[in-house]
């Protein structure tokens, strides 16, 4: 539409137009005529702009509102989940308050029949677990708005941004999200193979699955890069020096078989968290680990009179080594490296060097006791050369 200039402009060449009709001078009327017609065709010009913007505007109105419904259709709604929970936790707090005080009177007033005191406190005990169910609805409800608010109009969406956003552990994360699975709050809702996504529609579930399975062939290509490599680890020759001996706990004595089947366990489970981790020389330390732990397992198949020795191994550096694998790869795992993360990364990057250290200086001493052996033997069989003549007591061969 035109302005209030261009209704000016008009209404000047009504009156020009009138004008030169009575004077019969029509010398300005053709420059009235030009400026007009530029007026009116800026005036189309904004017209068609304007009507464009609002156009663009409602097509933008429009999609908003389909993309809201889309996702709003991804999740089911948690006001029953909260209602239940209300009244079960109101429920409960009336009950367990009731019951207390029953439990209380009847032990102010020396009523002592157990039958009595058992009843009451078997309420009790299903008062507080209403409490607690009501409590815990009301809480799952609660973190269903914050896991929504994180994932927003996404189809997909990390346990570790959602662990690291949310401050909850990402095991709970996943506990959290298949219960609101089954309760039908993410209602096309599936964690990935892995248990490191959470993907909230259908459609999104196969490429997700392809992405994490195209990563851990990478993580598994480069680990295997590593091994072919053969890069030796630093530390006490005896470690370095023993290679990769595999051992079978079928073939094993009897006695050692359940510490080789925890032991054999417990490497499985360091395989596997070392395949999860993508720093490449964090991943060298644990094959350093892997390849001592070996052999101490390997060396233990053949000497069964050393399992009692390795105890701490067993108990302590292996399980603890795992936790700390875990835990890294969940700290590496987090959208956001902040400074708290960065220095735990880093302290239990120095751990694990300790703990290689202390895996290389059990194969020693374990293989200590065979070099004793092995050191009286030689000498026995030195004493025995030189009675006999055959070597000097300094031990080079006698001579003819």
């Amino acid at each position: 539409m035109a302005d209030n200039g261009d209704k000016d402009v008009f209404q000047s060449l009504g009156s020009m137009v009138q004008d030169a009709i009575d004077s019969r001078e029509f010398a300005e009327l053709r420059t009235m005529v030009e400026r007009t017609a530029a007026a009116a065709g800026e005036g189309v010009r904004k017209a068609q702009e304007a009507v464009a913007a609002s156009m663009t505007e409602a097509r933008r109105k429009e999609e908003e509102r389909v993309a809201r419904e889309r996702v709003a259709a991804r999740y089911g709604s948690a006001v029953g989940l909260r209602v239940t929970g209300a009244v079960a936790a109101f429920l409960g707090a009336m009950l367990t308050l009731t019951f207390v005080l029953g439990l209380l009177g009847a032990l102010a007033l020396r009523v002592m029949d157990m039958g009595l005191v058992a009843v009451i406190a078997v309420f009790l005990f299903l008062s507080v677990g209403l409490l607690r169910g009501g409590v815990d609805r009301l809480s799952l409800a609660r973190r269903f708005d914050a896991y929504r608010r994180v994932i927003g109009s996404r189809e997909a969406c990390t346990v570790a941004e959602l662990s690291h956003q949310v401050g909850r552990k990402a095991d709970a994360v996943r506990a959290d999200a298949r219960r609101l699975i089954v309760k039908g709050l993410l209602r096309e809702g599936r964690l990935s193979s892995s248990g490191r996504t959470l993907v909230v529609t259908e459609t999104a579930f196969a490429a997700v699955e392809e992405q994490e399975r195209a990563a851990a062939e990478a993580r598994r290509a480069s680990r295997a890069q590593r091994v072919e490599a053969k890069v030796e680890p630093v530390g006490p020759a005896s470690a370095a020096e023993a290679g990769d001996a595999p051992f079978s706990v079928d073939d094993a004595p009897e006695q050692v078989r359940p510490l080789l089947r925890r032991g054999a366990a417990y490497l499985a489970e360091l395989d596997e968290a070392n395949a999860a981790i993508d720093d490449d020389a964090v991943s060298a330390k644990v094959d350093r680990i892997q390849c001592v732990a070996t052999n101490i397992l390997a060396y233990a198949s053949q000497h069964p009179e050393v399992a009692d020795d390795l105890e701490r191994f067993m108990n302590y550096y292996l399980p603890t080594t795992v936790k700390l694998l875990k835990a890294y790869d969940d700290l590496e795992e987090q959208p956001v490296q902040g400074v708290n993360i960065s220095t735990s990364r880093k302290e239990i990057e120095g751990t694990l060097d300790t703990l290689a250290v202390a895996y290389e200086r059990l194969l020693d001493t374990i293989f200590r006791d065979m070099t004793w052996d092995v050191s009286a033997d030689i000498s026995v069989l030195n004493d025995v050369l030189a009675q006999e003549g055959l070597i000097d007591r300094g031990g080079p061969a006698a001579k003819d």
